[in-house]
Parts: C-alpha cells; structure tokens; sequence
C-alpha cells in the first residue's frame, strides 16, 4: 500500500535533509545558473574590470578590435578538417561492499563497473554579414560580437546541453539521458512545487543531493503565482523579487526547457563539460561577392562536447505529474 503523507510532512522531510546538506547545497549553488546569466556577467566584469586591481579580462569584442589581425585584416582562416572524438569512461554499476571492519582483519572490496563511450566533440557556429566600414567602428564591433555573436552562441549550447539527441551533429544532452521522475511518496492535493520537491527527494534518495533545477519560465511563473486559501500568494509578496530557490535548492528558468517538464539534478557530479576549442571569431571577405560589394562575414564558432556520467544524478519529468485535472 503506497503511503499517504501530507504537504506539511514532505517539506518537514526535505527540511530536515536540507539542514545536513547545507553546505554542500550552498558550495553547489554558487556553480549553478543559467548561461545567459553567466553570459551576462562575464560580459559584464570584463567590460568594467576593478580600480587599482589587476588589468581586467577584455570581453570578446574588444579581444577582437584590439587584434592585429583584425587590424591589418588577415585574420587567420583555417580550421580542422575533421571532427575529434573523445572517449571517456562512465560507471554503469557498483557494488558497495564498505562496512566496519576489526582490527587485523581483511578489508572488504567494493567493485565498480565500467564502460567506455564516446563524447563526441561538436562545433557550434554562426555568422554575420556587415559592412567592411564596421571594421572601422570598434564600439559598434564590439557590440555586436558581445551580443548578437556570444549571445546567439550561448543559447544553442544551452539548448543542446540540455536537450540535444544525439543525432547527427547534436550533442547528447542531459535531458535524453537523465533518470525518470517517480515520486518517493504520494501526496494529497499534490501541486506543481510538490512535483519539484518530490524530485529534489528523489535525487537525495539516490545520494545525489540536488543543487539545480531547470524549468521552463512559465512554469516557475505559474508556480510563482499559487495562492493559499486565503488569497496570499505562496511563494511571497508579488511586488518583492522573489530569488528562484524551491526546498532551498537554487531554480533556473530558461526557455531550453519544454514546457510543463522539469530537469533536477547534482549537475556537478552528473556530467563533465569538455570545452576543446574555445570561442573564436573570424572575419573575412571570402564569401559570395562580398569583396566587391565591400562585406565582410563576421563568424564565431566553439567546439564543445558533454559526458553524463551519473545518470541517476539527473531527474526528469513532468510538472503535472500526479495533479488533479
């Protein structure tokens, strides 16, 4: 018989395994967030750099105008040919076999099973056409590869690590590969927050703590905008900014993620992120008759591959899982 237990209950639950894991969640939280925030902030730093400190890091446009190459216009062209793949080893299995031990006495051996997949190495890349004057017009430049060019970038690898299928030149993301939601228990007047907490219970029941969760922006919207019974709205006043933490575990919105799905995880201990060709951006008038027509194809491109190596580190499902029609 499944057993019933109440809102109440499961959040004293979580609260309780919130409380032991604290510092691992915090230490966690501070690696997670969304990439276009990371973007944001990277961006961010290096454009303002610190008074009296070190020289600041230069953004991608200005790493770009300030370039020789770009300056003299023979920016280097050529590329591999060929595609890299990496092999990489990921545990299927264990046998846990830790126990106490006496003195004098033979330790006991665990065993890990392993075997070797691939993580295929992909490019991601797009171009622009501009006018070969822009050349001329650094601030302008700037701007439009820190936009436009970085941004465009980060939001097809957000989407392919998390829901890219493999297929062709896709990267196998985390979604395709992770574990599938089964809640732990069942509860009355289930709503979208307990689908999450639920979740985020699953992933600590398998000794792999959550320090994300991933949601379509809709969704945290709806969860945002539940009412008690009394009209007041759960997650707090609506004219205060509310941080995206659900059980204490940090909440990403992004657009990547489908609708009504969700993806909880320890991201750190579920995958590695291999970044083999850091981003680069080219200019060149090689293209069609952009010589003549005075253009230049501005291109940024990455390689970039991701190995899952915990699967039951990653939980994915649906929000309406278990709600009432």
């Amino acid at each position: 018989m499944t057993k019933q237990i109440t809102a109440d209950e499961l959040a004293e639950m979580l609260a309780k395994h919130h409380n032991t894991t604290t510092e691992a969640l915090e230490n966690a939280a501070k690696s997670i967030g969304a990439i276009k925030e990371e973007i944001a902030v990277m961006q961010q730093k290096s454009l303002e750099g610190h008074k009296g400190g070190p020289a600041k890091e230069k953004s991608w446009g200005e790493q770009f105008t300030e370039s020789d190459q770009v300056k003299s216009f023979a920016a280097e062209t050529s590329r591999p040919g060929r595609v890299r793949i990496e092999m990489k080893s990921t545990i299927t299995g264990a046998t846990d076999n830790g126990g106490m031990v006496a003195e004098t006495t033979t330790k006991p051996e665990s065993a890990l099973a392993w075997s070797l997949e691939t993580a295929p190495i992909r490019t991601i890349a797009h171009w622009i056409p501009a006018s070969r004057q822009i050349l001329d017009d650094a601030p302008q430049l700037r701007g439009i590869i820190n936009t436009e060019l970085l941004y465009g970038l980060g939001l097809k690898e957000e989407s392919q690590l998390l829901t890219g299928d493999g297929t062709g030149q896709n990267i196998l993301g985390m979604v395709p590969q992770a574990t599938a939601y089964s809640a732990p228990y069942s509860i009355a007047d289930l709503n979208e927050i307990d689908v999450i907490g639920l979740a985020i219970l699953q992933t600590a029941l398998a000794e792999f703590p959550a320090d994300g969760v991933i949601l379509n922006p809709s969704d945290w919207m709806r969860m945002r905008m539940l009412k008690n019974s009394q009209g007041d709205y759960i997650l707090g006043d609506p004219t205060k900014a509310v941080t995206p933490v659900l059980f204490g575990v940090p909440l990403v919105p992004t657009q990547a993620m489908t609708a009504r799905k969700f993806l909880v995880g320890n991201f750190q201990a579920a995958a590695t992120l291999y970044d083999r060709w850091a981003p680069r951006v080219e200019v060149s008038t090689e293209h069609d008759d952009f010589f003549i027509k005075n253009l230049v194809a501005i291109l940024a491109e990455e390689r970039i591959g991701l190995a899952v190596k915990q699967q039951g580190a990653l939980v994915y499902g649906d929000i309406d899982a278990g709600l009432s029609a």
